[in-house]
């Protein structure tokens, strides 16, 4: 059962809300000021903290930031409810880190609706998993990292929610970079933790990015020592977090890899117009067939990362015997997007390799 703090100094709404909420089988707790709030969340956090803006003692902007600033809370769904409602009180709770904006003229099943939301689905029935999509070829060098990323950016925007996203790649993996961010933790500091694998664990070690995404970032340099954890493990419970978490697979048919397999909801195969990557997608629908895998969850994605235009897309599709999910196209400014820290589809959202990222992140969610 889901826990809910709501934090208001009006006794009326309090009342409401609590009402509502726990008719929908939530579990309410309320604090009438920030600083009540704050001892709650300290002692034990919930799922989701509803808090008003104006409160004596301390505003629910600061509230907010209070909260941002605990370890392991930098990702928990804040919504911000208030008598305000123009742009700019919006931006303004927003830039204080809360996760949404709600005007107190929202009725209460529309805010059910958006904690449901927020929380992947889960009601007070029990938890429901998210989906696992993973992104792979068995070559380097066709995008797969670039796609993970602009298309968990794409689904966070779209679906004002967070969305997951795990970077797998033993060394240096580029999530973090495309984002414009600096990691200081990664999953590696899950899979030596000595303590039970927990959701609070994995937390602790995301890194969020402005789009509402969820980096579980990988080393410059994986350690050679052994972890307590698998990689499967960290990743099942991970999608548990979020309504769909992305998964930028490496290069090669691993134990984790195999292991992964059977969670993933979907698997976008990456391949780039040329005979090499071709033959790589080709071998990897073989080996998936072999172990198993469902062919109905693989989803043919053709990235162009260069101008030239390679081999036909008939000759693609008559080659693995099965139509692309989609084709992007090539775009002059991935270059200039990447190192410059930012997704292309906010570098260059109307560009038709973005538009075309944006519809893969809708299939994706069918």
């Amino acid at each position: 059962m889901a826990r809910i703090l709501i934090v208001d100094d009006d006794k009326d709404i309090l009342r409401l809300m609590q009402f509502s909420l726990e008719k929908a089988g939530y579990q309410v707790e309320l604090a009438s000021s920030g600083p009540e709030g704050l001892e709650i969340v300290r002692a034990n956090p919930p799922q989701v903290i509803i808090a008003d803006v104006m409160m004596p003692e301390m505003t629910g902007y600061d509230f907010t930031r209070a909260v941002r600033a605990m370890p392991g809370l930098e990702n928990l769904p804040i919504i911000i409810y208030s008598a305000r409602f123009q742009a700019v009180d919006r931006q303004a709770a927003l830039d204080a880190g809360a996760t949404d904006y709600l005007p107190k003229t929202v009725l209460p099943p529309d805010i059910i609706k958006r904690i449901r939301e927020l929380l992947g689905d889960e009601t007070a029935a029990g938890k429901t998993s998210g989906q696992l999509i993973g992104f792979f070829s068995l070559r380097g060098g066709v995008g797969v990292p670039t796609l993970a990323t602009n298309i968990a950016v794409a689904l966070a925007l779209s679906r004002k929610i967070p969305i997951g996203l795990s970077d797998l790649n033993p060394v240096a993996g580029h999530a973090g970079l495309m984002l414009g961010l600096r990691p200081r933790r990664h999953i590696y500091n899950i899979l030596q933790n000595p303590q039970p694998l927990s959701e609070a664990l994995i937390r602790q070690q995301l890194t969020a990015h402005k789009s509402g995404v969820q980096l579980l970032a990988s080393p410059l340099i994986s350690p050679e020592t052994p972890g307590k954890h698998t990689i499967e493990a960290v990743v099942s419970e991970m999608g548990n977090l979020f309504p769909f978490t992305l998964i930028d697979l490496p290069h090669a048919f691993t134990p984790s890899l195999n292991g992964l397999l059977n969670n993933l909801g979907k698997l976008v195969l990456v391949l780039s117009p040329d005979v090499p990557s071709l033959q790589s997608a080709a071998v990897a629908m073989q080996m998936l067939t072999r172990r198993g895998f469902d062919m109905e969850r693989v989803v043919p994605v053709l990235n162009r990362p260069t101008p030239v235009p390679g081999l036909a897309v008939q000759t693609i599709q008559k080659t693995l015997r099965r139509p692309l999910a989609a084709e992007i196209p090539f775009e002059a400014h991935a270059v200039t997007a990447l190192n410059s820290g930012k997704p292309l589809v906010l570098y260059a959202s109307q560009s038709a390799a973005a538009t075309a990222i944006a519809r893969l992140a809708v299939t994706l969610m069918k």
